[in-house]
């Protein structure tokens, strides 16, 4: 069976999908009795249900990515595919990918502890059109102290949490946030210096501004961790360089 009418939003924000997977998973574990025999399974915690999207940033932006609206990770979402809506989700890591003369890529994971269940997949028969145009990458706009001949960008920020369950209850009543941290990983074709045994600290934010609602910045305070340059017959010296930024 095909389906091709599966729009993705997370609340209002429609999204420029390429690709969405969902895969649900029980927290199981067998129940052995004393002196031998099995008596089925126990369940440890609710329904996990991990959802994974990666789509085209758009000019309208992705507002869930932003700290200041998804509260550093503590704010839950609705996420819809096609007509199944997915309650209780929180946004775990987002990778952003910037390649010279490509359209921005985004991937979205996202945990729903309140799924929909016991349902078929529902797609929509007449989904919206999202006329929404893309963010390129020569759009962007270097902040800081980054070599110009800049050729690509990855930049990750993962949200570390523990669900806290009460007697009786299949799905959380908070989350603890206990870390939170980003990454950005440039390449490029000029080195200044290397790093020594405990990396180099950043004295100025770094980064690449990409639209009037997103970036891809580490801040002041961040820390080179990784840095390599290879080089090959008739190339150009090519440098990689990893930037950590612990935010909580």
């Amino acid at each position: 069976m095909v389906y091709s009418n599966l729009p993705v939003s997370v609340e209002a924000t429609d999204l420029l999908p390429d690709s969405v997977s969902v895969s649900y998973s029980t927290n199981s574990s067998v129940r052995r009795k004393l002196g031998g025999g099995v008596d089925g399974f126990g369940f440890n915690a609710g329904l996990g249900v991990d959802i994974s999207i990666n789509f085209l940033l758009g000019q309208n932006g992705a507002d869930f990515l932003l700290d200041t609206n998804n509260l550093t990770g503590a704010l839950a979402y609705n996420v819809s595919v096609g007509n199944n809506t997915f309650s209780d989700c929180y946004l775990n890591s987002y990778d952003i990918t910037v390649v010279p003369f490509q359209p921005v890529v985004v991937k979205a994971d996202f945990t729903s502890y309140d799924p929909v269940e016991l349902v078929p997949i529902a797609p929509t028969p007449n989904p919206l059109d999202n006329n929404d145009s893309f963010v390129y990458s020569h759009t962007g706009v270097l902040v800081g102290d980054i070599p110009s001949l800049l050729t690509n960008a990855t930049y990750n920020k993962r949200y570390s949490r523990t669900p806290v369950y009460t007697l009786g209850s299949i799905q959380p009543v908070r989350q603890l946030i206990d870390e939170v941290e980003a990454e950005l990983t440039v390449e490029s074709t000029g080195i200044d210096s290397l790093i020594n045994y405990s990396g180099k600290k950043i004295t100025a934010d770094f980064g690449v501004t990409l639209s009037a609602d997103h970036d891809i910045i580490v801040a002041s305070g961040s820390h080179i961790l990784d840095q390599s340059y290879d080089m090959q017959g008739g190339g150009a010296l090519s440098t990689t360089m990893r930037i950590r930024e612990i935010i909580l």
